[in-house]
């Protein structure tokens, strides 16, 4: 942008709408990694689709630390690397 750099000259602009990266089980991370930091990560292809849900159930596992979900809360835990 031109007021940051005043000898940038911008020749084009892209953009895309959304990124996506693989996760080894092919399922979103949600996960409560302290009392006060709670991951909800989605990817695969899948954000769009589960976003709702996941949102749901990361903003109760975060306000509670109750895992709120039939789905049993050890598929979705963050892998560390």
């Amino acid at each position: 942008h031109q007021f940051c750099v005043s000898d940038l000259k911008v020749t084009a602009v892209r953009s895309k709408t959304c990124i996506t990266c693989d996760s080894p089980p092919h399922l979103p991370f949600i996960d409560r990694l302290t009392p006060t930091v709670t991951v909800a990560a989605v990817g695969n292809g899948l954000g769009a689709t589960t976003c709702d849900e996941v949102g749901r159930i990361a903003a109760e596992l975060s306000a509670t630390g109750k895992w709120d979900s039939e789905l049993h809360k050890s598929l979705f835990e963050a892998i560390y690397e």
